[in-house]
This record gives structure tokens, C-alpha cells and sequence, in this order.
């Protein structure tokens, strides 16, 4: 009865090690990438932030001129506004 009680688990035990490594690597997979993505926004907020005190300053010395702003063409996540048609 021993006997195969070990014998069962040293074949659980045998299975469960690929399995984790499978799940270590599926989990370092999806860090990565949740930081690549992370790194992404961050960028695009410290670009929007330095657009902001642009237009702040441009106010401020009243030079309101239509300009074009370099993130205006970057920004790829913002979804337009839906219209509804009447």
C-alpha cells in the first residue's frame, strides 16, 4: 500500500515540474509584456504632459496660433466620439 502510494506521487511530482515551468514561463511572458505596455503609456502621458505646459505657456503669453502639436498624430488609443445621426 506504501509502495504505491510513492510510486503515485513521485509520477504527480514528475508531472507537476514541466507544468511549472510552463506557468513560470507563461507568467514572465505576460510581465514583459504588461510592462512593455506600461512603458508605452507612460510614454505618451510624459509626452502629453510636455504638450500641456507648452500650450500653458503659450496662454500665458498670448500666442493662441493654430499649431500643430507633434503627439496629435501618435495617439492611437483615444477612439473617436461616436455620432448619432438624427
Amino acid at each position: 500500500m506504501a509502495l504505491d502510494f510513492l510510486a503515485a506521487s513521485g509520477w504527480a511530482l514528475l508531472v507537476s515540474f514541466p507544468l511549472a515551468i510552463l506557468a513560470a514561463g507563461i507568467r514572465y511572458t505576460v510581465a514583459r509584456r504588461r510592462t512593455a505596455d506600461f512603458e508605452k503609456y507612460r510614454a505618451t502621458v510624459d509626452l502629453l504632459k510636455d504638450e500641456l505646459e507648452q500650450v500653458k505657456r503659450q496662454i500665458s503669453s498670448g500666442n493662441c496660433v493654430n499649431t500643430a502639436l507633434p503627439a496629435e498624430d501618435e495617439l492611437s488609443d483615444v477612439r473617436p466620439m461616436l455620432t448619432r445621426r438624427v
